[in-house]
């Protein structure tokens, strides 16, 4: 099955949380989308298909977002300004991880929170040819 989604509004908030000796970043994310194209037999507008859709929606962006934030800890490079963060809520912490920040970049572990809606279907209605045709 292969569908084609529009990104119609899309909102994260990112949160830094030091706890003992782990740093913590929540990473809240909301998109709305719009399903513009499909190429399947199968019919998308029920409310079970459009769940699902959803849950792969947030699926992939969870799956990218770890993918990138893995190859950035892998070449220890903080591509997202994690560091800038942690310097903004916690200024008296970052001071004392700063010169150690090489070492400490590659222990971070994400929280995410990812919700996906559809929004609009634009003109789908129903597949052009079903299963049973």
């Amino acid at each position: 099955m292969i569908t084609t989604f529009e990104v119609n509004n899309a909102k994260c908030k990112v949160t830094p949380e030091l706890e003992d000796d782990n740093i913590f970043i929540n990473i809240k994310i909301r998109v709305d989308t719009s399903l513009t194209e499909q190429s399947s037999p199968e019919n998308l507008m029920t409310l079970e298909s459009l769940e699902d859709l959803q849950q792969e929606q947030s699926k992939v962006i969870l799956q990218s977002i770890m993918l990138a934030f893995e190859k950035s800890k892998e070449l220890n490079c903080d591509i997202f300004g994690l560091g800038e963060l942690i310097h903004k809520k916690y200024p008296s912490d970052w001071k004392q991880m700063e010169d150690d920040w090489d070492d400490i970049y590659p222990t971070i572990q994400l929280i995410l929170d990812i919700e996906t809606k559809i929004r609009k279907t634009e003109l789908i209605t129903k597949p052009v040819f079903t299963k049973e045709e």
